[in-house]
C-alpha cells in the first residue's frame, strides 16, 4: 500500500496478500489515510459500551457513577490515539462521532457533553505539554526555543495611568 497524492497498489509479492487497510496498535488505517473501518469499529465498541451502561443503569448505579463508567470506557476509547487519526477525520465521520456523543448525553450517561472538537483540541494541547518535557521520546522532534531579547526604546515620561471605571 502507497500513500500519495494519487494511491495505487504496489505490486504482488509472492505469498503475501495485499490489504486496502491495516491495523496495528488500536488503530485502523486505510488508503489514502481514510479513517473510515477505524470509527466505524471505535463508533460499534462504544455502543456496545452504552449497552452496558444501561444495564448498570438498570441495576441503580447512581448518574454521577455511570458519568464516571462512561468517560472511563466511552471518551478514553475516543481519545486513544486521537492526535493521530483525529486530524485525518472528515465531516461526515465528525457528524458521526458527535451525533454519538450527543445520544450518550441525552440518554444520562455523561454529565457534559463532549465534541469531537474540544476532544481533539484537548488532547493535542496535552500531548504537546507533555512533549516540552525534556524526558519525552517526541522532545527531540521539536525545534529548538528561541530567546528573543527586545532592546525596548524608554518611555520619555514616568507617568502611570490609572483608568477609573465610570457608570453612566
Amino acid at each position: 500500500m502507497t500513500f500519495g497524492a494519487s494511491f495505487h497498489l504496489a505490486p504482488s509479492v509472492p505469498g503475501i496478500a495485499l490489504v486496502d487497510h491495516v491495523g496495528s496498535l488500536g488503530i485502523i488505517l486505510q488508503q489514502g489515510l481514510s479513517f473510515d473501518y477505524h470509527i466505524t469499529a471505535l463508533l460499534k465498541q462504544c455502543s456496545q459500551h452504552i449497552y452496558l451502561l444501561r444495564m448498570l443503569r438498570s441495576q441503580g448505579l447512581s448518574s454521577d457513577h455511570l458519568h464516571t463508567v462512561f468517560v472511563s470506557l466511552v471518551v478514553t476509547r475516543i481519545l486513544y490515539a486521537l492526535p493521530a487519526w483525529g486530524v485525518f477525520a472528515s465531516v461526515g465521520q465528525i457528524g458521526r462521532i458527535d451525533a454519538f456523543l450527543r445520544r450518550a448525553y441525552k440518554c444520562g450517561f455523561s454529565k457534559e457533553l463532549f465534541t469531537f472538537q474540544e476532544l481533539l483540541h484537548d488532547s493535542g494541547a496535552m500531548l504537546f505539554r507533555k512533549m516540552q518535557s525534556s524526558m519525552h521520546c517526541l522532545n527531540t522532534l521539536l525545534p529548538s526555543k528561541k530567546t528573543i531579547d527586545y532592546a525596548l526604546r524608554n518611555s520619555e515620561n514616568s507617568y502611570v495611568y490609572h483608568i477609573q471605571p465610570q457608570c453612566f
